[in-house]
């Protein structure tokens, strides 16, 4: 009887879990130039590498470079007045800014950081 209950309530838990949608990820990236101080950057790209590759491409120099990635997420990218750089990602763009600032202030020895560029996918 406590083998049949549990098989009954697996297959209903199999068959709801079935039912819900899927939805793919959605990637996002952040370029930057440090000598030019361009910046480009991509969101709601199918992977990681087609997100970084538009970025990179938006930037519009030879030296920008992909420094931030995120997937279902916000990324953000701050610098200081010495050129130090802070990036990260979070789930939130405020959540991301506040990240890429501190990053940025500890990298420029405590040296006030602005933000440079932020993105968010739609998931």
């Amino acid at each position: 009887m406590k083998q049949a209950w549990m098989i009954a309530t697996l297959t209903v838990m199999l068959v709801f879990l079935s039912t819900v949608p899927v939805f793919p990820d959605n990637y996002g990236a952040i370029a930057y130039d440090k000598n030019t101080g361009r910046w480009g950057y991509a969101y709601n790209y199918s992977s990681r590498g087609e997100a970084e590759r538009v970025a990179v491409s938006r930037c519009g120099s030879s030296g920008c470079v992909a420094y931030n990635w995120f997937r279902n997420a916000c990324g953000a990218l701050a610098k200081a007045s010495d050129g130090s750089i802070g990036w990260s990602w979070g789930t939130s763009r405020h959540d991301a800014e506040a990240r890429a600032i501190a990053q940025c202030e500890r990298s420029s020895n405590g040296l006030s950081c602005e933000i440079v560029c932020w993105a968010c996918t739609d998931r």
